[in-house]
């Protein structure tokens, strides 16, 4: 039985595969510009108008609402805007789609001894879809549920106990289920590609198995790498608040900056995972995947 690798080593792995990386951030970064391009050319006469400047220095989400609404009917663009409100949703579930794909090579990626070809990296995305999207949509309704239990269980202690303590205790039961489903979801991926098996109950069990025997070091990879992005958000946050908006180039640099090291936190969790998985399963082997 081979030892779990530390998150330290896990994000050895990511640095020295970086494809991944290169390929999620990517991936999320030119979609987003291509919207931004989309509402900001068209509508550049609203952001050079003095009460959006305002708004925008200022950091003043009602300022710029209420401006919005006065240049609506003065100004050219409300279609353009309306486009732009209706195409993000649809261009984010467009990229939940294709990271879903990606995810199997992803996996494989860290999985396999050495770096994979591009076959292998597209046969691993194509032989695990239809699994991880049936995994995503059991994780969105397990999900849902428990945050509707969550929010009832909140509404039920605020009326009927006179303490907000339960309350507060009730809502961090629920958010930490949310990130145990999502834990188990992402750490039965992570099993299937080292076993290299695509049934989702074989995988299930397998992950199953991994919780009861290296449940330890599967605790401090989730903690650890979902404190690591709480502390880039404040991090973002406090920057975002410190650098003035005019410096729109340091800004862009702090912000992509902060971007890549987010994507990179959580490809660190992945090869954490597959780590974790290949230390009580066999691990994938390049045949498993086409040479």
């Amino acid at each position: 039985m081979t030892r779990p690798l530390t998150i330290r080593e896990a994000a050895g792995r990511v640095l020295r595969r970086p494809i991944p990386w290169v390929l999620r951030y990517l991936g999320a970064v030119v979609p987003a510009l291509l919207v931004a391009a989309l509402l900001v050319v068209p509508l550049r006469g609203w952001l050079s108008h003095p009460l959006v400047a305002e708004a925008f220095e200022t950091r003043s989400l009602d300022l710029l609402v209420d401006a919005l609404m006065d240049l609506a009917e003065g100004l050219d663009g409300g279609p353009v805007l309306l486009a732009g409100l209706v195409l993000t949703p649809i261009v984010w579930g467009g990229l939940q789609l294709v990271w879903l794909f990606l995810e199997g090579g992803v996996l494989a990626t860290y999985a396999l001894p050495d770096h994979p070809t591009a076959r292998q990296f597209l046969q691993a995305c194509i032989t695990y879809t239809a699994s991880f999207l049936l995994i995503g949509v059991a994780t969105s309704l397990v999900t849902g549920g428990v945050v509707v239990a969550g929010v009832a269980g909140v509404a039920a202690a605020g009326a009927l106990l006179p303490w907000q303590w339960p309350g507060i205790v009730v809502g961090a039961l629920t958010a930490l289920g949310v990130i145990a489903v999502h834990t188990v979801a992402q750490q039965t991926r992570a099993a299937a590609v080292v076993a290299g098996d695509r049934n989702v109950r074989t995988a299930l069990r397998c992950a199953g198995r991994i919780f009861r025997r290296r449940f330890a070091p599967l605790a401090i990879l989730t903690a650890g790498t979902l404190a690591t992005r709480a502390l880039l958000a404040i991090l973002a946050s406090t920057l975002s608040g410190w650098i003035p908006l005019s410096w729109w180039l340091l800004t862009l640099l702090v912000q992509q900056s902060l971007q890549i090291a987010v994507t990179g936190v959580g490809l660190v969790r992945r090869a954490g995972q597959v780590a974790i998985a290949s230390s009580s399963e066999v691990p994938l082997s390049a045949t498993d995947i086409g040479a």
